[in-house]
């Protein structure tokens, strides 16, 4: 078991050395991509602004709380696609196009072949500041404590595997569906609404759905809520929960569409 560990940590910094070397290459990319993430945010951020300001709050969510939903929803979502840029960008075309053989003849899991193709981590990586930079100016309305904090990383630890499960999910059903790709569009404007806003917001017979059947709304929510309003056993054993279903089914689908895979040269 260690040795198998050892084998995929090594291939997996291999895999990624090249694209370091790439982002320090290509600084006008970068100047670029930070522009635009942070204009998105910047009209993102003026505009929960602008709703708060004109409610009072959200729920039991004033205007510091809902910017440190809004920063962790965005740091999740930067992250998890540059980590998995491969899987959200290409998984629908490469099985469609049958382009797979080349993944499927390393001895590798093809899965973890796949996904740590793509790597844009240290391109993103002064968007990914602006989240944070947002957590700092929010900081009146974070419990500090060591145990908090930690629990703070595992959520979005969670919710970012949750996230990379679901993309895995629906690039997958490029194995039966011809194009899926419609899929990823609506995953990302549910984003867009239910992601960035509390689950209090929510009647009761919403919750078990935006929760953990299509866990959107759990996925900024949770370390949020752990950040501003301390632990609550339900809801990280919600998060848990979700986790392990959504890593087991997001395996077990991936695994039986290989099954159904036709190579560009057969």
């Amino acid at each position: 078991m260690k040795q198998l560990m050892v084998k995929y940590i090594s291939y997996y910094i291999e895999r990624i050395k090249y694209p370091m070397m790439e982002a320090l290459e290509y600084r006008a990319d970068i100047i670029s991509l930070t522009f635009t993430s942070y204009a998105y945010m910047l009209i993102q951020l003026i505009f929960i602004t602008v709703v708060v300001n004109q409610f009072g709050s959200i729920g039991d969510w004033g205007l510091d709380d809902m910017i440190i939903l809004f920063a962790s929803g965005q740091f999740i979502l930067l992250a998890t696609i540059s980590i998995f840029i491969n899987v959200w960008d290409n998984t629908e075309t490469d099985i469609e196009k049958g382009n797979l053989d080349f993944y499927l003849l390393k001895p590798i899991n093809v899965l973890f072949n796949y996904s740590t193709r793509g790597f844009v981590l240290f391109q993103n990586l002064p968007s990914l500041m602006f989240p944070v930079i947002l957590l700092y100016f929010a900081r009146d309305s974070i419990i500090f404590s060591p145990a908090i904090f930690i629990l703070y990383l595992v959520s979005i630890f969670m919710s970012m595997t949750i996230f990379y499960s679901i993309i895995v999910i629906l690039g997958s059903l490029s194995f039966w569906i011809t194009d899926s790709r419609y899929f990823k569009l609506i995953l990302f404007g549910l984003w867009k609404s239910a992601a960035l806003y509390p689950a209090d917001i929510y009647p009761n017979w919403a919750l078990p759905i935006f929760l953990i059947i299509i866990p959107i709304g759990l996925l900024a929510y949770a370390p949020s809520y752990f950040l501003v309003f301390g632990f609550n056993w339900q809801l990280y054993a919600v998060q848990v929960f979700v986790t392990i279903i959504f890593s087991f089914g997001a395996v077990f689908i991936w695994n039986k569409g290989i099954k159904k895979y036709s190579s560009a040269s057969s």
